[in-house]
């Protein structure tokens, strides 16, 4: 009785160890199966990202916009920002086309013209990405931009208005929106 009670013991203990065994190759496979979707996946982002810096080589251009929190106060404050930064600079700025749209139910003519969407990529979160090609936009605080700020993309997103440089250029400002500003609803607000 003893030895096949040893016997007993001995072909459990081999078969809890057979099945520790898969259970551990199973975890194994499982994270071998990731990594390899991973790799592949990132093999395809990387000829995406190939044909973007090819795309990009052929158009010399920084493409400079603002990053947009929605709200009409911070939405001019932003524009004046993004124009005031375009001239400090000397380079080309941008609209984001969604700013665009929002602008035109103010504006007869924009302040500046919006970001052609079927040139470039105008999506700020890759993972949404619906464009042909996602760029990569760099994030800056408008602040800290200037002509020797290095940068990691040639789609620059300015952050957060700075109120210290609209200030300081208001009547500037004042001036280009009044320019702009639709005639009707000017109108609209004397009346009332």
């Amino acid at each position: 009785m003893r030895v096949e009670k040893r016997i007993y013991k001995g072909f459990l203990f081999i078969l809890l160890l057979i099945i520790l065994n898969a259970l551990l190759l199973s975890v194994l496979e499982e994270r071998l199966y990731r990594t390899l979707l991973d790799t592949v996946s990132y093999g395809h982002h990387a000829v995406r990202e190939v044909q973007l810096e090819k795309q990009q080589y052929t158009e010399n251009e920084l493409v400079i916009s603002f990053e947009e929190d929605g709200r009409f106060g911070n939405l001019l404050l932003e524009t004046g920002t993004l124009l005031l930064v375009g001239r400090r600079v000397n380079k080309t700025v941008s609209l984001l086309p969604q700013v665009a749209k929002k602008l035109k139910n103010y504006f007869d003519k924009l302040p500046m013209e919006p970001i052609d969407s079927k040139r470039h990529c105008v999506c700020s979160r890759c993972q949404e990405c619906t464009c042909e090609y996602c760029n990569k936009w760099h994030k800056m605080p408008s602040y800290h931009y200037h002509v020797d700020s290095k940068l990691r993309s040639r789609y620059l997103l300015l952050q957060w208005f700075d109120s210290n440089l609209v200030v300081r250029n208001l009547a500037e400002i004042s001036a280009i929106y009044r320019s702009l500003l639709r005639i009707d609803l000017v109108n609209q607000v004397i009346e009332t």
